[in-house]
């Protein structure tokens, strides 16, 4: 299990750039990498993930909170998704 401490925090709008900043700094980011030998996740897809998510955020100015927590690889569909998420209108 990944230490709750293990978050990267910003404010939206945030582009690829920022998100591969925010996925970098993770303690976690080398199991997404492939780390010892690990399945190496398209992380290209969850910046894509994140820099919608954020592009929706703002058009959508009625939501000012936004808690996803856990993202997951779901391999049978190919892609990440939120597994637990709140919004705060």
């Amino acid at each position: 299990m990944l230490g709750a401490q293990d978050v990267a925090l910003k404010l939206a709008p945030i582009n690829e750039q920022e998100a591969w900043h925010m996925l970098e700094k993770l303690k976690s980011y080398p199991l997404l990498d492939g780390y010892r030998g690990g399945e190496k996740l398209p992380v290209n897809e969850l910046v894509e993930m994140m820099t919608g998510f954020s592009t929706m955020l703002q058009e959508i100015p009625a939501i000012c909170e936004v808690d996803l927590n856990p993202v997951a690889w779901d391999q049978q569909r190919n892609q990440f998704m939120a597994l637990d998420c709140r919004i705060r209108v």
